[in-house]
């Protein structure tokens, strides 16, 4: 589980943020729930809720009240997709599971970088783990497999190719140049005299932080940045992939969310069904499995397709997935730091 997002005063949130509460939360309340239906598959129900005493059912109980009253549509259909996605998960696992855990919620697991993407790890009577990485998405849409910094990116994920440091290097000087362009071309359209940062004077221009704030105009020159950047990013990618093709295909598992040879994805896609002639909402369309073994088949045959013009990503397409590479501001496009986004989707 992911550390919760706190909004104080939910009322005055905005759209986004109501929004990414609910993807916050939902995703939360998804695991505990697959977790939960798993437990009782296995006979170890009560034992897997001791875990979720005070203060985390308090938790719980506050995303779950959260939800009913944004999206109670969701309240009602997630214990079901939890329960199919459950199922699922039990038909592969081994017969002998003795205990459950939630990783992100368990004391235990303060050191989860052992564990990668794992959101559930269930243990047999031997010891043996086995680590099952969750995903509640829309059909069609992108799951997101790995986040990480744009200063770092590089370095950390392609450290077997010996250019890994240098091209982190330029990237992260190019990220601050581009992003001291687009500051002078912002603060110049206002009236007013870049000095290295934005400061309380861009607010009191009556302009905003956020990206989806903007103006449309102001908005051009954001996503300026921005393809810039996936530029200096795609062009590292090339160079990775035609120095060595098969050492750039090990270099992608973690991107495609599997740091580990023994995690399984397990994706729960959803949609829109007619059901007695009214469209409803979070019905289960497919359950994925992805196992690492499935992975090294996607990756045969890759292709890096071209960067498109003022886009902030590309694509790397697969046998049957499509990997997306975007870049994007942390949180506010006022400060030089950006993150990296990994999503996949599986193509029609």
């Amino acid at each position: 589980m992911k550390r919760p997002l706190n909004f104080s005063g939910v009322g005055k949130a905005t759209l986004s943020q109501k929004e990414a509460a609910i993807n916050e939360f939902k995703g939360n309340l998804f695991e505990f729930l697959v977790g939960s239906w798993l437990s009782r598959k296995y006979l170890r129900e009560s034992q897997f809720l001791k875990g979720f005493g005070g203060p985390l059912r308090s938790q719980l109980i506050t995303y779950e009240k959260y939800l009913r009253e944004y999206d109670p549509e969701l309240v009602k259909r997630l214990p079901i997709l939890a329960r199919e996605t459950a199922e699922e998960s039990f038909s592969i696992l081994p017969k002998n599971i003795h205990q459950i855990f939630v990783v992100g919620k368990c004391p235990e697991f303060k050191r989860r970088d052992r564990l990668k993407e794992a959101d559930l790890l269930a243990i047999t009577d031997e010891g043996k783990e086995h680590l099952l990485s969750l995903k509640l998405c829309k059909t069609k849409a992108f799951v997101n497999t790995k986040s990480g910094g744009v200063r770092s990116f590089i370095g950390k994920y392609f450290s077997e190719f010996q250019e890994a440091s240098n091209l982190q290097q330029k990237v992260s000087q190019f990220v601050e140049q581009s992003f001291l362009e687009m500051s002078y071309q912002l603060y110049d359209k206002v009236g007013l005299t870049f000095e290295g940062k934005f400061g309380e004077e861009w607010e009191e221009a009556g302009k905003s932080s956020l990206p989806g704030q903007l103006s449309k105009d102001d908005l051009v020159l954001v996503q300026g940045h921005y393809h810039r950047v996936i530029q200096e990013f795609y062009n590292a990618f090339i160079v990775f992939f035609k120095k060595d093709k098969e050492k750039f295909k090990k270099a992608l598992f973690p991107l495609l969310g599997m740091g580990l040879e023994n995690i399984i994805q397990i994706t729960c896609y959803h949609g829109e069904k007619c059901l007695k002639g009214e469209k409803e909402r979070y019905q289960l369309k497919e359950i994925d499995i992805v196992t690492n073994q499935k992975i090294s088949q996607e990756l045969e045959n890759i292709t890096i397709e071209k960067l498109k013009k003022g886009l902030s990503s590309f694509e790397i397409r697969l046998k049957s997935f499509v990997l997306q590479i975007r870049v994007k501001p942390m949180n506010i496009f006022t400060v030089p730091a950006m993150k990296v986004n990994c999503s996949v989707k599986k193509m029609s």
